[in-house]
Parts: C-alpha cells; structure tokens; sequence
C-alpha cells in the first residue's frame, strides 16, 4: 500500500465530475439518449491518455470501454450504467445541488456517483503512474434503465474479466446479488357496449378487479411461503391499470402492468402458468379474452435472472479488509434490493460479480436523489484500492 499512502483526494474535483454528469442529461426521453455523456467520459479518458473506445449499440447510444495495463494476466472491470431513468416532471432534477455534504440531482445515486468514483479513482492511478497488479476495464454502459442493451452488447462483443465490480448503490455495503425480474402486460379484452345497457356488454375493468383480488389474496400469499436464504420471497407489484373511455361506455379492454421479483427455484414458465390459473379462475364468472406476455421495454434477448455471487469468492474477503483496515468502515453483505446488470454479466459472460456504489437506492428514481460526499470519496478511495491490489 505503499504507492497509495501518500496520495491525496482533491473532494472538490471529484463533485465537480459528479456535477457534470448530472448535468447531461441521459435518459429515454432525451433525443440523444445517453451520448452526450459518453462522449463526456470518452474525452475525460482520452485527456488522461488511458486507452478508450466508443462502442456502438444503437441509434446515439454507445458503451464507453478504457483500459489499463497491469502487471499480470488477470482483469478486473468497473461498470456501471450511464443511464437515468427521466424528470418525471420534476423542475431543476438535472441541474446538481450541493446541500448539507450531499449532492443532489437525477442519477446522484443511481448510478452517477459511482461512475464519477469510478473516473476519479482512474485519474488517481494514471496521474501517480501506479501499476495495478491487474488489468483494470472500465465498462460503462447505456440503457440499463429498461432493456440492458449495452450490456448485452457488452457480453456479446466477448468482453472477458476474472471479476466485476459494478457500482450500484449500496451504501458501500457488498452487494451479493439479487432476485430477477419479469414484468409483464395483461390485456383483458370483453366486450363494449353503451352505460345504459350494461346487461349487453362485458366489463373488462370489473374482470381485472377480479382478477387483481386474486392477485392480492391468493397468489401473492403462496409466493411469500416460497424462500430463498440469501434472497428472500418473491414479490409481485401490480404497477399499472388503465381501463375504459368515458363513464357511459362499457370498457371493453383493460390493461394490467405487473413487477413480479423471483428467487432461484421459480422459472419463467412457472410464473406465467400461475397467473394463467388465475384467469382460468375468473373465466368462472366472465367470458372474456386476455392476452398475457413480457412488457416489450423491461429486457431485449438476455432473461433478467436472479444472481448471486459465490460468498465465498476471494474479492469478497479482499473488499472487507481494504474497507476495514485501510478505510476503517465495517461493510456488511446484504442482498440489492433492484435488480441490476449484475445478473447478465455474472450468469451469461460468467464473471463473479460483485454489487458495490455509494448511495442509498431508496432515493433513486426521486425528487429527494442524493449522494453523500463521504460516501462518494470513500466509493473512490476503495475503487482505487481494489483497483491496484486485486
């Protein structure tokens, strides 16, 4: 640790870095989707002469890949996405604010203050000149938000690592893994008709009240007895309803949107039969149809299964002593509570993950979005340590 003892962390760089992403503006309902701020991180590795590329996904969304030499042949990768999920009408969310040792602002959290960690901790190793011990990437990615396009494309373009770190937030706690993710749409289709004669038609609105009672009462109850050790029940959260036209029309469709978070042990398959047993239910009492499938925007071709990193891997360990005897703070090993791009990298390029950012993911997604300055200096101190020692 040496090379490390004397180094000092310029704080007011680092939140002027942060600032600046969550200035660009990167998100669905941006023309340019994530551009803006890859060009941003490009140019912020090519000023510092670290090796970068650009790598194409879609129409104005890129990944950003750097790399550093190290003194083996073992890899370790930053990632993280560069992505936000939009304002939501919020006024002044992208303009960064600097209150009480917190720095306010969308994507604070989730996931901007990690990646600037992560930028400012590549500074620090290119402008001391240290030689980490292994190869370092650098991984950012777009669209995690819905479909995980970039990191599909990532693991499809053969990127290659012996371990990831990928900066979520955690409250700098080791993030093990997390359940998977399925949402899904229900159409129900009855019949129209006018107000006045309500004999004549088929309320799909009532269909999905009954079906959503069912929901609530039966099903999500039997999920609760199913366990996982480290990951918990499985959850359902109906999301979205939206239904009719107007008070004096019989509302022929209904639209139903589910979050349903599964453990090991549970399938795809086993997921939709169960609720298909529960429309068979309501068919007792409505004739009607129902079209039920994937919500098109929560993944592209890579399932969003559940991940766990074995507790046991080295990094694990290693990441505990850096934080307690360089950085003194005690991390604890909890399970993510989201789910996160961890699950493409570790099951399908099969690269032990590890869920590790600064940030409390209760604010993320909200008016209140925030990191901590602490935090987003420890998150730079440790990305560095992890980054010349692994």
């Amino acid at each position: 640790m040496n090379d490390l003892s004397n180094i000092s962390y310029n704080v007011n760089e680092l939140v002027e870095i942060l600032k600046d992403l969550i200035r660009i503006e990167s998100h669905i309902e941006n023309k340019i989707y994530e551009k803006d701020i890859a060009l941003y991180i490009y140019d912020f590795f090519k000023k510092l002469n670290i090796n970068v590329r650009l790598q194409y996904v879609c129409r104005n969304r890129y990944n950003v890949i750097a790399n550093i030499k190290g003194k083996s042949d073992k890899t370790i990768m930053f990632t993280g996405h560069m992505d936000t999920v939009p304002s939501y009408g919020l006024e002044d969310i992208f303009c960064p604010k600097v209150i009480d040792e917190k720095v306010y602002g969308r994507g604070a959290c989730d996931m901007k203050g990690a990646i600037a960690a992560m930028l400012y901790s590549a500074k620090i190793i290119k402008e001391h000149n240290l030689i980490p011990n292994s190869n370092i990437i650098y991984a950012f990615v777009c669209d995690e938000e819905f479909q995980s396009l970039g990191t599909e494309k990532l693991i499809k373009s053969g990127i290659r690592a012996d371990v990831a770190i990928l900066g979520e937030a955690t409250n700098m706690n080791i993030g093990l893994g997390h359940k998977g993710l399925e949402w899904i749409d229900i159409e129900i289709i009855g019949k129209g008709g006018h107000g006045g004669t309500v004999e004549d038609g088929v309320n799909a609105i009532y269909i999905s009240s009954k079906l959503i009672n069912l929901i609530e009462n039966n099903l999500i109850p039997k999920i609760k007895n199913r366990r996982d050790e480290l990951l918990g029940s499985p959850t359902l959260n109906v999301g979205f309803i939206k239904g009719g036209e107007q008070p004096s029309t019989i509302p022929e469709r209904c639209v139903i949107k589910l979050d349903r978070r599964y453990i090991f042990g549970e399938s795809i398959q086993l997921i939709y039969d169960e609720i298909n047993e529960l429309l068979d239910e309501v068919r007792k009492y409505y004739k009607f149809n129902a079209v039920v499938k994937p919500n098109p925007m929560n993944k592209n071709e890579m399932e969003h299964t559940p991940y766990l990193i074995d507790k046991n891997h080295p990094i694990i360990r290693h990441i505990k002593d850096l934080s307690k005897n360089i950085l003194k703070f005690n991390p604890k090993e909890i399970c993510f509570s989201g789910w996160t791009d961890a699950a493409l990298i570790g099951n399908y390029a099969k690269i032990p993950t590890v869920i590790l950012g600064p940030g409390n993911l209760n604010f993320a997604h909200c008016k209140e979005e925030h990191v901590s300055i602490l935090e987003l200096l420890m998150a730079s101190k440790l990305y560095t340590l992890i980054a010349y020692t692994y």
